[in-house]
């Protein structure tokens, strides 16, 4: 069961990138028209395959792309920049001075759209997937080291990432809509690879072009309560939904999306498959409900889920992430003939050195002091790696949170 389900996560996040594109070509070819100039920006962890899709449905259709901004995490292989077109990595899950260069680059050729939007008319494209929120960053009323220091006092306080996001774009003159108010009269539409649970326009990159429901009060309430030590931050506006704002937001892909692959790939398989509703639970609860669940899947059966769980993260800690620590949470508790997956689809479970795991009750043959040490420590990613159930750390190009799977052995006739 164990290799079956590192075959179906490998297998569905392999086909997520060729998936990601032609869902992107498609999106944009039916909006284009013959003729018509581009402005494209695309960041963040699915920036390469969404442009490249993007340059495939403009051609279809007819159009340019006269100028375009890339911006993709460390480690991603980028062509080099070109004559209207460039190309860059900046800092994830921290900024840095590069995502500050990122985005004040997005905002001019946002503003370069509106100015031939009042000549002649001019269309903008941003593509945004999960990652943007670090990949472009425009501090306001902070310093970049003070938003740093910030984010990752919220990170280490298990803050949910729409809490975290939701503080982003109010320190922030890019996000909540930023880009959107530089575009000026510009056609902008926004194609969206979703990271967040729910999908909501204004949580993925934390809503660049996205008008944003929330107050300064609600972002307030967060510092409070996981950060009070920058509870008295000066907090910025954003650009607030109004009846006379018309903007064209697509959700091509989703954490519930890909979660589905994962499902039709063990259907193939021969198992019986329920998938989850997403959740953003504590870990611990979260391995209490996995629990339950596990004890009751009858053989031949599986579930799976779309999670962003929350989880404290000790100040000094290990090689840790949340797949493996979760993993690690399950692995000797589980009934027998049941196999555990947690996989984070960016292909990067934190800290780990791993992409996740993939357990079973007979997983660790370590004293169970040891389980206990890498548990507190958040340091689970070298016991996973010695014990042979780590997922290989690769980045994958795309990024749906992480998914969960539980598996049930059929049973076979002697």
């Amino acid at each position: 069961m164990d290799a079956l389900l590192r075959r179906a996560f490998r297998d569905a996040l392999r086909g997520a990138q060729a998936r990601v594109r032609e869902r992107t070509r498609d999106a944009i070819a039916r909006r284009a028209r013959e003729g018509e100039a581009w402005h494209v920006i695309a960041i963040g962890k699915a920036a390469l395959a969404m442009f490249e899709g993007a340059s495939h449905g403009l051609a279809a259709a007819g159009a340019t792309v006269q100028e375009s901004l890339v911006v993709a995490p460390d480690g991603s292989r980028l062509p080099r920049s070109r004559k209207g077109a460039c190309y860059m990595h900046a800092a994830h899950p921290l900024p840095d001075a590069r995502s500050v260069r990122a985005a004040k680059r997005a905002l001019a050729l946002a503003g370069r759209a509106a100015i031939g939007a009042k000549a002649k008319g001019s269309h903008l494209l941003l593509l945004v997937s999960g990652g943007a929120s670090a990949l472009s960053s425009l501090p306001a009323g902070v310093s970049l080291a003070k938003k740093r220091a910030l984010t990752d006092a919220l990170l280490r306080a298990g803050a949910p990432i729409s809490a975290i996001n939701l503080v982003r774009r109010h320190l922030s003159g890019f996000k909540g809509g930023g880009l959107l108010r530089a575009a000026g009269h510009a056609r902008v539409v926004t194609l969206i690879v979703s990271d967040a649970l729910g999908d909501a326009p204004w949580d993925i990159g934390s809503g660049p072009t996205s008008p944003d429901p929330t107050t300064r009060a609600q972002a307030a309430a967060v510092l409070r309560r996981y950060a009070p030590e920058h509870s008295g931050l000066s907090l910025v506006e954003t650009l607030k939904p109004r009846r006379s704002l018309v903007t064209d937001l697509e959700v091509i892909a989703s954490p519930s999306w890909f979660a589905r692959e994962i499902a039709r790939a063990l259907t193939r398989a021969g198992l019986t498959v329920r998938v989850l509703p997403p959740s953003d639970a504590e870990v611990g609860a979260l391995a209490a409900k996995y629990m339950q669940i596990a004890r009751k899947l009858r053989p031949g059966t599986a579930v799976v889920g779309a999670a962003e769980p929350g989880m404290q993260v000790p100040a000094v800690h290990g090689r840790g992430g949340r797949c493996t620590h979760l993993s690690l949470l399950l692995a000797s508790r589980l009934p027998a003939g049941v196999a555990f997956l947690a996989g984070a689809t960016d292909g990067v479970d934190g800290g780990s050195g791993t992409a996740g795991a993939v357990v079973h009750a007979g997983s660790f043959a370590t004293r169970a002091e040891a389980l206990s040490a890498a548990l507190h420590g958040f340091d689970a990613g070298a016991l996973h790696a010695r014990a042979g159930t780590a997922l290989p750390e690769a980045p994958s190009g795309v990024n749906f949170a992480d998914v969960h799977v539980l598996a049930a052995e059929r049973v076979t006739s002697s």
